[in-house]
């Protein structure tokens, strides 16, 4: 009997140790943009732990995994902006509004993860975007917190 105790016991705390080394899955926001064939190209990273980053590409051509010149801005959000942001990228479904017009417009991807499920939206050919009211609150609420070099348009 005390045998199966001291297995027990052992099996738990392996379990526990176990659970405590698993990494906690963030939720996360990922934009991006670009347009025509210099860009700039920016990809923007918001996760729940208020980690932004944005990464810019554009001309010149630089030596690069892309070939353009690449520079990076990281910021941190208190956990109020950080779910505001989140909120208004859930309710950003006039995402593609005015897309779809132009063969080498603006395109643009918004990914959301929260928890079990995933938001995807794409604007494919914008003259200009954003254009919906919901996704521009959006945008301009990120660029507040990003230099003007940085920000999505």
């Amino acid at each position: 009997m005390k045998k199966t105790h001291v297995v027990l016991a052992l099996f738990l705390a392996a379990s526990a140790s176990a659970c405590a080394s698993q990494t906690v899955a963030q939720n996360s926001l990922q934009i991006k943009t670009g347009g025509g064939v210099t860009g700039p190209f920016i990809r923007l990273s918001l996760l729940s732990s208020g980690e932004l980053s944005v990464t810019r590409e554009s001309m010149p051509f630089a030596d690069t995994k892309s070939g353009l010149t690449t520079i990076e801005f990281k910021e941190h959000l208190d956990p109020t902006e950080t779910v505001r942001l989140f909120q208004l990228a859930q309710s950003a479904t006039d995402f593609s509004q005015g897309c779809g017009l132009v063969g080498h417009g603006t395109d643009a991807r918004l990914s959301l993860q929260l928890s079990q499920e995933r938001i995807d939206f794409e604007c494919d050919g914008a003259i200009r975007w954003p254009t919906g009211p919901l996704t521009k609150s959006l945008v301009d609420s990120l660029n507040q917190h990003l230099p003007k070099k940085f920000q999505v348009k």
